[in-house]
């Protein structure tokens, strides 16, 4: 389920065991959940020293089991504290009457924006995306309606997809984007097809290991390097080409 958390869990002490997913780590941080309320969570790393790699502002993915159901969900680093906990922010709930009419996966996954029109390029991270577009955060300054093409890293090549800027918000150390892709353009909504099912493989295989650790002891981290050995060493490369294609441009 995407980007839902169930109501019976708000407003509960809870300490679950978790996977975060964030756009500079290659491989899925394990956490504890230690408290969820309905816009706010507070969790800590099992490996502390994976905190360095996090910022205020930066989007995160949380993923794990409820009660046998898959929990898939986008939130925002709120705050990180010097006891070693981290506060989320998480997407409202949408009224019965306000949700979108297509799914939206939640992600945080390192790309490229730059101007159609010009010469103007930076780093971004998608936060989340469906099949008419995708939410970017980047600290480059665009306008709303410039065309804008995102450039990501996956399957072993880069995608390209040009869209345009329909919204624009000041976030914490980021201006978010709301982009709408260009369905004209055939190669974009090609690739913008390959992105969800990237993302959909991504996030849900890591929720599918993690239920196995209760039940067979098992590292979540040695599992997930196991399973689909190619699969992992695809996103590895990918993932360091696009770091490397990123520094070289002025990464923070």
């Amino acid at each position: 389920m995407w980007g839902v958390l169930e109501v019976k869990e708000y407003n509960k002490s809870l300490s679950i065991t978790a996977l975060v997913f964030h756009y500079t780590v290659n491989l899925p941080c394990n956490a504890v959940v230690l408290s969820l309320s309905e816009k706010n969570i507070v969790m800590r790393l099992e490996d502390e020293s994976q905190q360095r790699d996090f910022s205020e502002g930066d989007p995160v993915v949380i993923a794990y089991n409820s009660g046998g159901e898959v929990i898939v969900k986008g939130f925002d680093v709120k705050k990180l504290n010097s006891d070693g906990t981290i506060e989320l922010d998480g997407d409202e709930l949408e009224s019965d009457a306000n949700k979108r009419l297509y799914e939206r996966i939640p992600a945080s996954y390192p790309a490229e924006i730059k101007a159609v029109l010009g010469s103007k390029r930076s780093s971004a991270v998608i936060k989340n995306a469906s099949k008419y577009g995708m939410m970017l955060y980047s600290k480059a300054d665009f306008k709303v309606g410039e065309r804008l093409e995102v450039i990501a890293f996956m399957g072993g090549e880069l995608s390209f997809m040009e869209t345009t800027a329909v919204r624009k918000d000041s976030m914490t150390g980021y201006l978010a984007y709301g982009l709408r892709l260009n369905v004209n353009d055939t190669q974009s909504v090609r690739c913008s097809e390959q992105l969800l099912d990237f993302f959909r493989g991504k996030y849900l295989k890591g929720v599918n290991i993690s239920s196995t650790q209760d039940v067979n002891g098992i590292s979540i981290s040695d599992e997930y390097s196991a399973f689909g050995s190619t699969t992992r060493h695809m996103l590895d490369d990918a993932v360091q080409k696009l770091d490397s294609l990123l520094k070289g441009r002025g990464r923070r």
